[in-house]
């Protein structure tokens, strides 16, 4: 993903965030996702999360 672009992704319930940025992607594109991988990290002004693959999808 560019710097800039927008872009929806679905994530887990994680209440309302504001200001919910997609800092970091662990992945690339094609890359074959197990499920338990740590695939995206997410920030906000207060705190970070590196989410994990809950199924393996591609």
């Amino acid at each position: 993903m560019k710097k800039g672009k927008v872009e929806t992704i679905y994530s887990p319930n994680l209440g309302n965030p504001k200001g919910l940025i997609l800092s970091k992607w662990y992945i690339e594109p094609d890359d074959l996702i197990k499920q338990g991988i740590l695939f995206v990290l997410l920030k906000t002004k207060i705190s970070a999360w590196n989410l994990k693959a809950f199924i393996a999808e591609k």
